[in-house]
């Protein structure tokens, strides 16, 4: 079954394992201390990022100490975002963050952002204008050779643009209370498509680069969701999970 880590070439089946995985990996990493504790930086493949969440007065090997953990791909790429506000108020090393992206023309659309380093952060206000790195993580896609094809797959209302893009995780349909989420659907274009694999587990996954309305997002997907050959300059399109991370 695809999951967020199933996107970058992992299968955890279950959550000790999961834990066992970062047991095995922490020695491995550097300590990044921040206001509310330390984060284990561990970085896989120079791209994948594991961000082991501790408190300083309780040591990793103890199951206790570990009160988190957030993952991230990183690039080169970046886009400029307006940052608003923290979802819920920033007390621990979690975050996620409303903003706003700055895409072709000035337009703006917004979005929240799960940061993976969030308290790092703290200094950020509203109004701040930041590069920030976005990799998609997916939960559905689907990828198009031609604009024509695109559209031909819409056979209902509504009908989208090949650059489409909704923050989902902002909306709540059925009206019941909900937190935010850092989830979005958009189309785009395919600028590059490439199989990878996780060296690891030898786990593959594909990582594409996509533009939409300005934006370059770096989408990571299950091969699973990719039934036919990525085409540079076709379309891709689906529902994603969103890590952010403020470009150093």
């Amino acid at each position: 079954m695809p999951s967020h880590y199933s996107d970058i070439g992992y299968s955890f089946g279950s959550s000790e394992e999961h834990i066992d995985y970062l047991q095995k990996i922490y020695d491995g990493g550097k300590d990044v201390p921040s206001k509310n504790g330390t984060y284990r930086k561990v970085v896989i493949d120079g791209k994948i990022e594991f961000w082991i969440q501790t408190k300083k007065s309780r040591p990793f090997k103890q199951k206790a100490s570990v009160v988190g953990v957030e993952f991230h791909f990183s690039s080169a790429n970046s886009n400029t975002l307006r940052f608003e506000s923290w979802v819920e108020p920033k007390e621990d090393l979690s975050g996620e963050a409303y903003v706003w992206c700055v895409c072709d023309g000035g337009d703006l659309f917004p979005m929240v952002v799960n940061m993976p380093d969030a308290d790092l952060r703290h200094d950020l206000k509203n109004g701040d204008m930041i590069k920030v790195q976005l990799a998609c993580f997916a939960e559905s896609l689907n990828l198009f050779d031609t604009k024509e094809e695109y559209d031909e797959s819409q056979t209902s209302e509504p009908k989208f643009s090949d650059e489409y893009f909704i923050p989902s995780g902002t909306f709540n349909p059925d009206g019941t209370e909900k937190k935010p989420a850092s989830d979005v659907m958009f189309s785009g274009h395919i600028l590059s498509a490439e199989k990878r694999t996780n060296s690891h587990t030898s786990g593959e996954y594909y990582y594409f680069t996509v533009k939409c309305r300005g934006i370059i997002f770096d989408v990571l997907a299950d091969t699973a969701f990719v039934t036919k050959k990525p085409k540079v300059g076709g379309i891709l399109s689906g529902s994603f999970w969103v890590s952010g991370k403020v470009a150093s």
